[in-house]
């Protein structure tokens, strides 16, 4: 009997139990908390620095079509049109655009990634040294307009 009780008293002691309000706030949203403060700080990865170009007018962007966008913006991160993936997966924000016949063009090289879905948004993943990945989108370009850059916050519902 003593046996027993020693016995479930270890298994007991070995057991976390944890609610599920304890679960989510240890898991996926620990980015937003110290020591990481995702939001607040300023990204120094080479994405972020092409915005700062962009917006001094240094770097500029092909707008006339799709393709051209997406050529300039891989052009301008330096990142080699020879690598690219073609994927088929509708595991993206994008997922209603991507089929066997619209698959999303990754692009990579040691400090991003490109995405590029025809008729969808240009996403573009960099490292920075300290906070690490790095979310942008392009809005789908239209001719001869810069399109808007946003920072999404649901990227996170994947890559957290």
């Amino acid at each position: 009997m003593l046996r027993r009780t020693l016995y479930a008293t270890a298994l007991a002691a070995l057991t976390v139990v944890s609610t599920p309000a304890q679960e989510k706030e240890a898991s996926a949203f620990d980015y937003k908390a110290p020591p990481h403060n995702y939001w607040e700080r300023e990204p120094q990865d080479v994405f972020s620095a092409l915005l700062k170009k962009l917006a001094s007018g240094e770097v500029k962007l092909d707008t006339s079509d799709e393709r051209s966008f997406a050529r300039s913006v891989l052009a301008a991160l330096d990142v080699p049109v020879s690598s690219q993936l073609l994927l088929y997966s509708a595991t993206s924000m994008q997922s209603e655009r991507i089929n066997a016949r619209n698959p999303r063009a990754l692009y990579f090289n040691e400090d991003v990634y490109v995405g590029v879905v025809p008729g969808g948004l240009v996403e573009v993943l960099s490292i920075d040294p300290e906070i690490g990945g790095v979310f942008h989108v392009f809005n789908p370009p239209q001719p001869g307009v810069m399109p808007t850059v946003d920072r999404p916050t649901k990227c996170f519902n994947c890559h957290a």
